[in-house]
């Protein structure tokens, strides 16, 4: 066929144009599509670092058993480019997974994490050095697990601006705080709310769903310019009463 007579480097960039936009661990979609046409594309594909940049399962992948094996194998092919690392399903065989994904954190753009309770205790074992890291997402399951301290899960990022806690407790990581300009989070109480936006002094964005108010007093955030708050109908007081907001723009209920 004449596609087949196609320069390298032209074929190449046309997988790259053929990767879904989102992008998932699917043998029927590229990149892994390319690797079973025949042993030229298999070749391109496996040498085109760009195509395994982002590497997105979900939990009808996480339980398979040679999970472990697909993580070192799709990381590896991205030759050190900056990645997107996304794991939304328990796993076993935890210490393996994350020592691959420690391995890989210096790479890491954005790392999203929807785990089990003993992978993300499992997690606290190797603390991450992620000079590019920006963005942060991270739930348990069961969304009830707490852990019984901190997890100290990142030791220098010096480029986080997002994180997302989505079913958990803020409180429930040891984070760079202070640089993070957008938040999306869950909390018991009007304090704990407070406490962790004192805790980030340069958000631009915060959503948050809150459990009942406090008696607090108010909190300044002088950067915050887009708010968002959830279940509020149930507070019986303005949760904007404890915060100052001068540069707010955007607010949703």
């Amino acid at each position: 066929p004449a596609v087949l007579t196609l320069p390298p480097e032209i074929t190449s960039e046309i997988f790259l144009q053929c990767v879904p936009i989102k992008r998932e661990r699917n043998t029927k979609e590229a990149p892994l599509l390319f690797t079973q046409i025949c042993r030229d594309w298999r070749h391109i594909a496996v040498s085109t670092s760009a195509l395994w940049t982002t590497f997105d399962v979900a939990e009808s992948t996480t339980g398979l058993v040679h999970f472990p094996e697909i993580v070192e194998t799709w990381l590896a092919r991205a030759r050190g480019r900056p990645l997107t690392v996304k794991i939304r399903g328990a796993f076993a065989q935890c210490q393996r997974i994350f020592q691959t994904l420690y391995q890989h954190a210096s790479t890491m753009q954005v790392l999203e994490l929807r785990m089990n309770p003993e992978a993300f205790e499992a997690m606290e074992t190797h603390p991450w050095d992620c000079p590019i890291l920006r963005g942060l997402y991270v739930s348990f399951i069961p969304v009830e697990y707490r852990p019984v301290r901190p997890l100290n899960i990142l030791r220098d990022a010096p480029l986080l601006q997002e994180v997302v806690v989505a079913c958990a407790l803020h409180s429930s990581f040891a984070l760079p705080w202070r640089r993070l300009t957008r938040f999306t989070g869950a909390f018991r109480s009007c304090a704990d709310y407070l406490g962790a936006l004192r805790l980030m002094p340069n958000l631009t964005y915060c959503a948050a769903a809150l459990a009942f108010p406090g008696s607090e007093s108010p909190l300044l955030l002088p950067r915050l310019q887009h708010l968002v708050l959830f279940n509020t109908r149930s507070l019986g007081a303005n949760p904007l009463e404890f915060l100052t907001l001068p540069a707010l723009q955007n607010l949703e209920i």
